[in-house]
């Protein structure tokens, strides 16, 4: 067991980067810049509340253990995270003895492929444990009645919801379920257990949501808020991605297969509860998003529960087959399929440890390619930038600000606004972009290379490509309007991403100098005391 385990782990500790998605570095960076003195920013130029808080405590526990040094801590971070997931592992074990699961190892090659090759950095890690904790002491409060185990079961709730905010609609449908099995007490006693079950929860996530207000303004953070456009019905099924898709019909499932489990009421609650949830998640997303959701640890919840009704669909074939079937034959079967899916899982991440392209939300199984990349280009581009981009402007970056920002050390604007705040879009549109670019001292902007006619647009810009220059319009992200627009000439380009990497995988991108805006302090050497490559800058530096 010890040896599986490791080589599921391993893989990550080698080669950290290469497992990191470029969200899970806007964690990261905040938690540096914290660690550091700066406050809670992304770039030092805003401030942002837009990460989960649960999960950005840890980070800046293992910046801080790190001693600020950002390569040691991705080793930490993660080895953190491989210690959350056995967590994970122990309180699934827990719930389905109690719940009387007789294939549950079935789900532990599941789990560690979802959780071990590809969710590092993010919140998944922490979600997972405060759910399965969740789970846990509520269906022991449902049988014991103790009021300790139901103030528990709330404070592991509220935390699930500081793991991962929209998990309010999973504790939302645990909660409901779970009360409604206590509909034999009386009512005083009842009353008892509905406010020991949902005060602390209540205290918790109203304590984060009144800090944002008192520190940020709003209630929400700035992350959900450009996400969701409730009111407003988007209806769109592609909000989720095949995952969303699938473990969406596995919650319907649940839904279906809990009116089964009549003599077993923790297996309904179970079933019915984390059913719901999921399908009320997906309905949101489906109905008020209008983002980027169909990334993978989005759907944590619907993965514990596809598992768990897995196992359960499982026993019940078992039990049906075993007048019909040898239970040997039932044995052998299901260990050839713990062992093929143990094989791939590990595959997976060997694989991935050394040519991180080849896996990803897109491609979530393999891609094959007849070379192996051992880096990402995002990691060799930042690196090149640290060494040759000598200045204390900020640089305004179209999308995927993450790793570059991480490994460049250069403050980075992502245009998405994700990582900055209320007063950004606010300011946006008071100024328009050239004022707002000037008083923030933002001199460059890093964005694809389009050719004449083509265009690149998303919900916070549209550029249009011309000839010798590009055109961006800038929109306030939160609320999808225009700041004007800036005008990039080729004359003024610092660099081209292809031109200073070697990964044929990098994108066609550049750096632009935005003239009038920011400063340009010329420097002899950088602050590592790299030589400044004067062919680099033709046309930059007065």
């Amino acid at each position: 067991m010890v040896i599986l385990i490791l080589l599921f782990i391993v893989p990550a500790q080698i080669r950290p980067e290469n497992f990191l998605p470029d969200d899970s570095y806007y964690y990261l960076q905040v938690a540096y810049n914290i660690v550091n003195g700066h406050g809670s920013t992304f770039n030092q130029v805003t401030r942002t509340n837009g990460y989960h808080p649960l999960w950005m405590v840890l980070c800046i526990a293992g910046l801080f253990v790190s001693g600020g040094d950002k390569l040691i801590a991705l080793h930490v971070i993660l080895a953190m995270q491989a210690l959350l997931f056995l967590g994970v592992v122990w309180w699934f074990f827990k719930i389905a003895k109690l719940i009387s699961l007789r294939f549950w190892y079935v789900a532990l090659p599941v789990l560690a492929a979802y959780f071990l090759t590809g969710l590092y950095g993010s919140e998944a890690h922490i979600n997972a444990l405060m759910l399965t904790l969740a789970i846990y002491y509520l269906l022991i409060a449902s049988t014991s009645k103790s009021i300790s185990h139901w103030i528990a079961t709330s404070i592991f709730l509220g935390l699930a919801v500081l793991a991962r905010l929209d998990n309010v609609f999973i504790i939302g449908a645990l909660l409901f379920f779970g009360l409604m099995e206590q509909r034999d007490l009386d009512f005083r006693t009842w009353t008892r257990v509905f406010f020991a079950a949902t005060l602390p929860c209540f205290l918790l996530i109203m304590s984060y949501l009144l800090y944002n207000f008192f520190s940020y303004g709003h209630g929400v953070p700035i992350s959900g808020a450009i996400k969701s456009t409730f009111p407003q019905i988007t209806a769109r099924i592609d909000n989720l991605n095949y995952l969303g898709k699938i473990v969406s019909f596995f919650g319907l499932l649940s839904i279906i297969f809990s009116f089964g489990f009549k003599s077993h009421a923790l297996r309904k609650t179970l079933l019915r509860a984390m059913g719901t949830g999921v399908i009320v998640l997906a309905g949101y997303v489906v109905l008020f998003t209008d983002h980027l959701t169909q990334l993978s640890w989005y759907y944590v919840s619907g993965v514990l529960n596809m598992v768990f009704l897995l196992c359960l669909v499982l026993e019940w074939i078992a039990f049906k087959a075993k007048n019909t079937i040898n239970p040997a034959t039932i044995h052998y079967s299901v260990t050839a399929g713990i062992v093929l899916l143990t094989v791939t899982g590990i595959a997976r991440g060997w694989y991935k440890a050394f040519n991180p392209e080849v896996i990803t939300s897109g491609t979530p199984f393999f891609f094959l390619q007849k070379r192996l990349y051992q880096e990402r280009w995002e990691k060799e581009f930042a690196v090149w930038m640290k060494r040759n981009i000598l200045t204390q402007d900020a640089i305004l970056i179209f999308d995927g600000p993450g790793a570059i920002a991480y490994y460049s050390d250069l403050k980075i604007l992502p245009m998405d606004g994700l990582m900055s705040d209320y007063t950004y879009n606010d300011e946006l549109l008071a100024l328009g972009i050239h004022k707002y670019l000037r008083s923030k001292k933002i001199g460059f902007y890093l964005g694809p290379v389009l050719s004449r006619g083509s265009s690149y647009r998303k919900h916070w810009m549209n550029a249009t490509g011309g000839d010798g220059m590009q055109e961006i319009e800038v929109y306030a992200p939160l609320y999808r309007r225009s700041a004007g627009k800036i005008v990039v000439s080729d004359r003024n380009i610092v660099c081209r991403s292809r031109d200073v990497t070697e990964h044929p995988l990098a994108p066609a991108l550049a750096i632009w100098k935005i003239e009038n805006a920011g400063h340009y302090p010329a420097q002899e050497k950088g602050p590592h005391g790299h030589e400044t490559p004067a062919h680099h800058f033709t046309g930059i530096y007065p």
